[in-house]
């Protein structure tokens, strides 16, 4: 029986870099199987799953050499609408796959380009939307939802045009505990109706059982291929930090008890997008030097409350002062020396070609020039062990390495308090402890650092304490063993 898909000696180099991203890539797979792609963050994963797409080369610029067969059929020979309908992927930052304004119309884009009747339209985007559990989005605009929703959202658009091989890379990384599980089942589903699936994914653990396979990559090379088991229980998982999700265990600290001077407080805190309130009334205070963590479900109106306290959205009403100084009365100059956002997708804040000037462009806005202004960004860089990737061009680095580089934009400016929106998306286990290690730095520096994460095990495992959001309104604050057993009890 034929394979459903074939990769040949792929190799591919993209445009203005020395280093393959790939090198010598083979592997088969069958119908209806599903394949975990493995490895450290960097790897090659992303660029594997573009390729099979045929993403690369065609709108992302790259030299490809090898063979890609659907079928049978050379990939680069097919149309477009019969490559879509053949393979398509959810990619890992899913605003870059949304291009519609309303939910709806974006499940239909691709179907109506296809000429597809119009009840079969219809049928097919409320039957998309009820699978990724996200039948409450129709009549949302896509701008007024969640990036764990907007998830949710690509993927239907995805699985609206019932493609034979579905490419998902890293569909986990964006959803809270709840979600996750239902993503899980939902590709039991899929896999039970025909579809042959490939994942690449950090959370092994959690796919353990789903799968049939595993490939694992280490800078662009295929270094492993078997069964899950197998590979867990090998001397390349060990080598490649990959054994479990996040291999928390190499995090040795002590919670800190004790409360200093509070650094941040919110009072009443409420914003709206149109006629929907996403935030009501929230309040809290933080105290220096805390390791404290925001979290909620998806939607739960987090990075919408990281934006206020930042002072990039308006309130409705409500006060953010920060050192007793209220943040929407400041200039940026002053602002942003008080508070900074990185926001969870980290594009958003990328504007330079090369990473030293990412760093560098914001301080010149603050007046830094010359050696100052270098010393500065590079002491920085090695803070976070970034220095080596100073000329790379951000845009070209991996998920993880991209988050680190705006990380490194923000805590140029050595604020006093730095929010990270879901810093630990597309980081491997080593990933995650190389954040723990930073905030660790960052309180040596003076810095408070806030952490709007939906991942629970992560927030039990390292918070001093827990700010939970649910529907834009504040459940609880404590310490994380009360606070997130409580969160799980309400989860079932």
């Amino acid at each position: 029986m034929e394979p459903l898909l074939k990769v040949l000696d792929l190799n591919v180099r993209y445009a203005g870099r020395e280093k393959k991203a790939l090198a010598d890539v083979t592997f088969e797979l069958r119908k209806g199987e599903v394949l975990l792609l493995a490895g450290p963050t960097g790897s090659g994963k992303s660029t594997l799953c573009l390729t099979i797409c045929g993403l690369i080369p065609r709108l992302v610029p790259a030299e490809v050499k090898g063979e890609i067969l659907l079928e049978g059929r050379r990939l680069w020979d097919m149309k477009l609408h019969e490559q879509i309908t053949t393979v398509n992927m959810l990619l890992q930052d899913p605003e870059v796959q949304l291009t519609s304004f309303s939910v709806d119309e974006e499940v239909k884009f691709a179907l109506e380009n296809l000429g597809l009747p119009e009840n079969e339209v219809a049928l097919r985007c409320t039957w998309a939307l009820k699978v990724v559990d996200g039948s409450r989005l129709s009549g949302r605009y896509v701008d007024e939802i969640s990036y764990g929703e907007k998830q949710k959202v690509a993927l239907a658009s995805v699985l609206a045009l019932r493609p034979e091989l579905l490419i998902l890379d890293e569909p986990l990384s964006h959803q809270d505990y709840p979600s996750r599980r239902l993503m899980i089942g939902l590709l039991r589903k899929l896999r039970s109706e025909g579809f042959s699936i490939i994942i690449a994914e950090h959370r092994i653990d959690e796919l353990k059982d789903l799968v049939d396979r595993v490939i694992a990559l280490h800078s662009g090379r295929a270094v492993f291929e078997g069964d899950v088991k197998s590979f867990l229980n090998s001397d390349i998982s060990r080598a490649l930090g990959l054994r479990g999700v996040y291999a928390l265990k190499q995090v040795v600290r002590r919670r800190e008890e004790r409360r200093g001077k509070d650094v941040l407080s919110v009072r009443g805190l409420s914003y709206s997008y149109g006629e929907v309130e996403v935030l009501k009334r929230v309040s809290f205070d933080v105290s220096e030097g805390k390791r404290i963590f925001i979290v909620g479900p998806n939607g739960a109106g987090k990075s919408t409350l990281g934006m206020c306290l930042a002072g990039l959205l308006k309130p409705a009403s409500g006060s953010v002062r920060v050192m007793g100084r209220d943040v929407h009365k400041l200039g940026w100059g002053e602002r942003i020396r008080l508070i900074g956002y990185v926001f969870q997708n980290p594009d958003l804040m990328l504007t330079s070609d090369t990473v030293l000037r990412e760093v560098e462009f914001g301080l010149e806005n603050l007046g830094l020039k010359g050696e100052e202004l270098r010393k500065r960004a590079l002491d920085v860089l090695k803070v976070l062990h970034i220095e080596h990737l100073k000329d790379e061009d951000p845009h070209m680095l991996s998920r993880g390495e991209r988050m680190l580089v705006a990380i490194a934009s923000m805590m140029a400016f050595r604020p006093k308090v730095l929010i990270l929106d879901e810093p630990f998306s597309g980081q491997d286990g080593k990933g995650v402890v190389a954040i723990f290690s930073l905030v660790e730095r960052l309180r040596e520096m003076g810095i408070t650092v806030l952490i709007i994460t939906h991942d629970l095990d992560i927030a039990y495992t390292y918070a001093d304490e827990v700010i939970a959001l649910k529907e834009g309104t504040k459940i609880a604050q404590g310490p994380p063993e009360r606070v997130i057993e409580f969160l799980y009890e309400g989860m079932g």
